[in-house]
């Protein structure tokens, strides 16, 4: 990332998708998304309410929309007070986007997009114009 490179980054923290596989095959993903050590050094965090609908609803990144079920919300995380000046130096630049469904960091040189769900991809028949909102999406990381 630092050397400029670009990243999409889905983190679900309630997978909402049938699969083919049983719980407990290794090939079946996680049911729920840890927090991985990279998104707080970036400076991120992430929330889930366990109160939220469970339909699928449109959320706002800021330059479009996306279908999720289940999702978190992104947060900016305050500095730990003891952080080392490189731990400092390491963080990234980043803000939340459109109403919290996405966040984005620069990382260095480089830019990570975060998405708080991943419905968007495990739709067997996609609701609406999903597979365009998916394409936006991507377009948008890495542009």
């Amino acid at each position: 990332m630092r050397g400029g490179g670009r990243l999409l980054f889905l983190l679900d923290p309630m997978l909402t998708g049938r699969y083919a596989v049983p719980l407990g095959d290794p090939s079946h993903p996680v049911a729920m998304g840890l927090i991985p050590p990279v998104m707080v050094r970036w400076g991120l965090a992430m929330q889930f309410n366990e109160a939220q609908s469970l339909e699928v609803r449109c959320e706002s990144y800021g330059s479009g929309s996306i279908p999720v079920l289940l999702a978190g919300e992104m947060l900016l995380a305050d500095p730990d007070p003891e952080a080392s000046e490189e731990e400092l130096a390491a963080r990234g630049d980043c803000r939340i986007l459109g109403s919290g469904i996405a966040a984005q960091c620069d990382v260095g040189k480089g830019r990570v997009t975060l998405v708080a769900d991943a419905a968007l991809l495990e739709f067997s028949d996609p609701p609406g114009k999903a597979p365009d909102q998916l394409l936006e999406l991507a377009e948008f990381a890495i542009d």
